[in-house]
């Protein structure tokens, strides 16, 4: 992976309103999302906010 990439998803994170103190644990995970699924790890960060939104989960 490139340092954009992860930056971006970072990004991303702190966009989509994750907590300072998640957005590490957050990129990761959708950077290994990335690896697994045939989702781009921004796709992953950005579907699962969305989904956790809906469902009200706190990051």
């Amino acid at each position: 992976m490139q340092a954009t990439e992860i930056a971006g998803v970072a990004e991303a994170a702190g966009q989509l309103g994750v907590k300072k103190s998640e957005i590490t644990d957050f990129t990761k995970t959708m950077l290994d999302m990335s690896v697994a699924t045939n989702l781009t790890s921004e796709e992953a960060a950005t579907e699962f906010a969305r989904f956790a939104n809906v469902c009200w989960y706190a990051y």
